[in-house]
C-alpha cells in the first residue's frame, strides 16, 4: 500500500507513468493520492454524493463530468488532453502528478496541487457552477431581455444577491463565510475556499433562529396561525414559536411581524427575483448583507400580496402591468384595494386617524394594515366619521327627499353617490369623477376620495380648515335637471301634453313643465300614476319638499307601492337587491321584545322575496318589530341560500318547515299579535 499524499502522486507517476483509473490493482492507491486534494464538501454539495465519493469521482465520476474541487474543471482538463480519456486516465490524477513533476523539476515542494489562479481564471471556473436554466427560472426579466444567464451572473446578478445555482446557498454562504455579495462575487470567492455550499440542515436551522430572532415577534405570530395550529401551539414558548416558524411554518406566509407581509414581498420580487425560500430571512439577511438595519429602512413599503386576476379586473386601466407592482407604484396613493375584503382607505383611517402627526403618503408604517380583513359595515362606519364634518345634512335631505330617521351620511357613501347625489351644494361628485380618473373603480364615494386623498398628503383636513368644495356650484336649475333626469323614464310626455293643452308649448316641453310647476300642481304624469291617490295612501312616508311622483320615482316604484287606486300599471321586474344593499340594515329584535312580529311564508320566487324582506326591513318603522320569514320547503336552492345566509347576519328570524305549506305547527311558533303577510308564492 502507497502512502497517501504527494509521495503516492510521486510513485505513481514513475516510470511506467499513470495507470488507467478502472485499474483495480492500483485503485487502492490511486484513492490514497486523490484523497488529500480531494473537496468531499464541494463533492457533496455539488452532486449530492457523499459516500466514498473520493471512489466515486476516480471510478465514473469524472466520466460524468463531475469535477473533484471547486477549482478544477475535468471536463476542461480533458478537452485540452483527449488522449487521458482515450487512455481512462483520471485527469485530476494526472493534474497532481504533472504538477507533482514540475515542482521536483524546480527543486520546489508541491504545497499546493493546482498552480495559483489568476482572476480571468477563476472567474471562468466559476461560470462553469451558474445553472443557466435555474438562473433564468427564478429571474423572470431575463427571460423577457433575452439576457444570457451566466453573463448577467458574473457581470451583475452576483452584486444583487441572485441565486446562480440550487447547489448554491447565497445568504447562508455569505453569512457563514463573513462575506457580503455587495462587495465580492460569492461564486469566484467559492471557487478560492472550496468546502461546502451549504452547512447541514442543523447547522442552517441554527443559524436562521440566530438571525431571525432579534426580529421575530411571537405574539404577532401566534395571532396568525390557523386554528389547529394555533391549538397545537397553545402552550409554546416565544423560542418554541420561532423554531416553528424557521423550520417550514414560513411555507404558510403566516406574518412574523407586525410590519412585514411575506405574500406581499413573495410578489414584489415575482417579477424580477423570485423567492423560493423563507421570505422573512431572505429580507433579513439581505439587509444584514448589505450594511442596513432591518425594519429601519425610511422608504421601505410593507405592502400586503395583491390578489391578480381581482385587480384586473377591477382597474381596467392596469392594462399589462403586473397587478402587484401597479399597486406598488401608484395603486395605493390612489386608495384602490389589493383584494376583495381588504380596504386601503380602511387602514389608512384605523391607523392614521383624522388628524396623523405627519402626512401618510410620506410615514407609510401604516400600509402594513391593508392586509387586514375590512368588513363592509366597518369601512363605511370609518367612511361616515371622514365625511361627517363636511357634510350639508339639511341640503342632502331636502335635495334628494330623505326622511328625518333616514342617516344622510351613510346613504351617500353606501349608494348615493352612484345615483348622481351630492353631499354638499358646492361638491360636484360627476365632475370630481370626471377629472380623476380610476376614482369610481375604487368604489369609493367622490367626496369620501377628496378628503381621504387630502388626509393621504398631510393636509388638515378639519371643518374650517380645509375647504372641500370641487366643480360648479349648486343652483335651483341644476336641482330641477336632477329631478328631470329621475323622473324622465316614468314620464308619458304625449298623455301630459294631451291632458294639459297649456304645457304643449312651454318652454323645454311637458317634461320640464312638469318637473317646474305640474307636479306640484296635482297634475298626473301619465296614465298609470295618481298623484292624488299616491299622496292621501302614502303621504306620511313622503321626505320634506318631496313630490308624490318623484317619492315613487326614488323609493315607491322599487318597494312595489301601488300607483293608482285601480293599480293600472305593472310592478317593475322583482330583481333582487344587490348585495351590498343589505348592509347597514338594522339587526332584528328578539322575537319576546318586539311589539309585532312581522311572518312572512316563502315558498319560490327569489327576486320578489328577496325584495320584499328589504322593503320592510328598510322602511322607517315608528314601532318596534321583528320580521320571522318562513321557508316553506322552496324548491328554489338559492333563494334557501339566500334567506339562511341573511338570516345568519342578524337581518331577521328563519324557520326551516319541513313541509311545504303553513301549517299550525309553524303559525305556533309565533306569539299571540303577530301581523302576517300573504305568502310571497304560495305553492301549487
Amino acid at each position: 500500500m502507497i502512502r497517501a499524499g504527494s509521495n503516492a502522486v510521486a510513485i505513481l507517476a514513475g516510470p511506467r507513468g499513470l495507470l488507467p483509473a478502472n485499474d483495480i490493482t492500483s485503485a487502492a492507491d490511486q484513492i490514497a493520492a486523490l484523497a488529500p486534494f480531494f473537496d468531499a464538501g464541494f463533492y457533496a454539495s455539488w452532486y449530492g454524493i457523499t459516500a466514498d465519493p473520493v471512489r466515486d469521482y476516480l471510478v465514473q465520476g469524472w466520466r460524468a463530468g463531475r469535477d473533484p474541487r471547486a477549482d478544477f474543471a475535468s471536463a476542461d482538463y480533458l478537452a485540452a488532453r483527449p488522449y487521458l480519456a482515450r487512455a481512462g486516465i483520471n485527469p485530476f490524477l494526472h493534474a497532481l502528478a504533472r504538477r507533482r513533476r514540475r515542482g521536483d523539476r524546480s527543486g520546489q515542494a508541491a504545497g499546493h496541487p493546482l498552480p495559483p489562479r489568476d482572476t480571468a481564471e477563476v472567474e471562468r471556473l466559476a461560470r462553469r457552477l451558474v445553472d443557466g436554466p435555474f438562473y433564468r427560472a427564478g429571474n423572470p426579466d431575463l427571460a423577457e431581455a433575452g439576457v444570457d444567464p451566466v453573463d448577467h451572473y458574473m457581470a451583475s446578478g452576483w452584486r444583487e444577491g441572485r441565486e446562480p445555482a440550487p447547489q448554491f446557498d447565497v445568504l447562508t454562504y455569505c453569512l457563514t463565510r463573513g462575506i457580503t455579495y455587495a462587495t465580492q462575487n460569492p461564486l469566484m470567492h467559492y471557487v478560492l475556499h472550496g468546502g461546502p455550499a451549504r452547512p447541514d440542515p442543523a447547522e442552517a436551522l441554527a443559524l436562521r433562529v440566530e438571525i431571525l430572532a432579534p426580529w421575530f415577534d411571537a405574539a404577532h405570530y401566534r395571532r396568525g396561525l390557523d386554528e389547529a395550529q394555533a391549538e397545537a401551539l397553545a402552550g409554546a414558548s416565544d423560542a418554541a414559536l420561532l423554531r416553528h416558524y424557521v423550520e417550514g411554518g414560513w411555507r404558510a406566509l403566516v406574518s412574523p411581524r407586525p410590519d412585514f407581509d411575506p405574500a406581499g414581498f413573495v410578489q414584489a420580487r415575482a417579477g424580477s427575483r423570485a423567492v423560493r425560500d423563507d421570505p422573512f430571512f431572505r429580507y433579513v439577511a439581505e439587509a444584514k448583507l448589505t450594511g442596513q438595519t432591518p425594519f429601519a429602512e425610511p422608504h421601505r413599503l410593507n405592502l400586503p400580496a395583491v390578489d391578480a386576476d381581482w385587480y384586473r379586473a377591477t382597474y381596467p386601466d392596469v392594462g399589462a402591468m403586473q397587478p402587484y407592482l401597479h399597486f406598488a407604484g401608484v395603486g395605493w396613493r390612489e386608495l384602490r384595494d389589493p383584494g376583495p375584503g381588504r380596504s386601503t382607505l380602511a387602514a389608512l383611517l384605523r391607523v392614521c386617524g383624522l388628524r396623523p402627526a405627519r402626512a401618510p403618503l410620506e410615514d407609510t408604517g401604516w400600509l402594513g394594515a391593508i392586509g387586514e380583513p375590512a368588513d363592509r359595515a366597518a369601512v363605511l362606519d370609518l367612511q361616515a366619521r371622514l365625511v361627517a364634518g363636511h357634510f350639508d345634512h339639511a341640503f342632502y335631505r331636502a335635495r334628494y327627499g330623505l326622511s328625518a330617521e333616514a342617516d344622510a351620511v351613510r346613504d351617500y357613501c353606501d349608494a348615493g353617490w352612484r345615483k348622481g347625489r351630492n353631499p354638499r351644494p358646492d361638491f360636484d361628485g360627476q365632475a370630481y369623477l370626471d377629472a380623476h380618473a380610476g376614482v369610481r373603480e375604487t368604489g369609493l364615494a367622490p367626496f369620501v376620495h377628496r378628503l381621504a386623498t387630502a388626509l393621504l398628503h398631510g393636509t388638515d383636513i378639519s371643518a374650517g380648515a380645509f375647504h372641500p368644495g370641487y366643480g360648479a356650484p349648486d343652483s335651483k336649475a341644476a336641482a330641477l335637471a336632477e329631478e328631470a333626469r329621475l323622473i324622465e323614464p316614468h314620464f308619458d310626455a304625449a298623455f301630459y301634453a294631451k291632458r294639459n293643452p297649456d304645457a304643449a308649448g312651454a318652454p323645454g316641453g311637458p317634461l320640464a313643465h312638469f318637473v317646474a310647476y305640474g307636479q306640484h300642481e296635482g297634475r298626473d304624469p301619465s296614465g298609470t300614476f295618481s298623484i292624488a291617490f299616491y299622496t292621501e295612501t302614502y303621504g306620511h312616508l313622503f321626505a320634506p319638499g318631496e313630490s308624490p311622483f318623484l317619492h315613487y320615482v326614488r323609493t315607491g316604484r322599487a318597494a312595489g307601492l301601488m300607483a293608482a287606486p285601480e293599480d293600472l300599471g305593472t310592478y317593475p321586474p322583482m330583481t333582487a337587491p344587490d348585495p351590498h344593499d343589505w348592509d347597514g340594515l338594522p339587526r332584528a329584535l328578539p322575537i319576546a321584545e318586539a311589539r309585532v312580529v312581522v311572518i312572512v311564508p316563502v315558498y319560490k320566487g327569489r327576486g320578489e322575496t328577496l325584495r320584499a324582506l328589504h322593503a320592510c326591513l328598510s322602511a322607517p318603522q315608528a314601532t318596534p318589530f321583528t320580521l320571522l320569514a318562513v321557508n316553506d320547503r322552496s324548491p328554489d336552492p338559492q333563494l334557501t341560500a339566500d334567506l339562511a345566509a341573511l338570516a345568519a347576519r342578524g337581518l331577521f328570524h328563519l324557520v326551516e318547515n319541513p313541509h311545504p305549506a303553513p301549517s299550525p305547527s309553524t303559525w305556533s311558533r309565533c306569539s299571540h299579535g303577530c301581523a302576517s303577510s300573504p305568502p310571497t308564492s304560495s305553492p301549487g
